[in-house]
């Protein structure tokens, strides 16, 4: 299942900046989970990042095998950039609110 969202930034007018995502949670980008929010469920719901509709290329940290980060270039407004997830097919799992802290 693929979803959508964005990350509104803000920088100074041509001053370059790199956005950069986290594995949260997880301890790799390439197999980032959700954890449950109920007491004792221990099942984790994989998913993953791109930086690209077509789910080919991770938005990650830019270290080794961690994914691509997007550079920009300030302009005084806020930019925006979209974010695409996917959640990997028949994953049979508790069902529950499943929630990763990405930084």
């Amino acid at each position: 299942m693929a979803c959508f969202g964005t990350i509104t930034s803000t920088c100074t007018k041509s001053t370059p900046y790199t956005l950069a995502i986290n594995a949260g949670s997880s301890a790799s980008i390439p197999a980032r989970t959700m954890g449950g929010a109920a007491t004792g469920n221990t099942d984790k719901l994989a998913y993953n990042l791109y930086t690209d509709s077509g789910h080919t290329t991770l938005f990650g940290d830019g270290s080794l095998f961690s994914g691509s980060v997007v550079q920009l270039t300030g302009s005084g407004s806020a930019q925006i950039t979209s974010v695409y997830g996917n959640l990997l097919l028949n994953q049979y799992i508790t069902p529950d609110n499943y929630s990763d802290n990405l930084t």
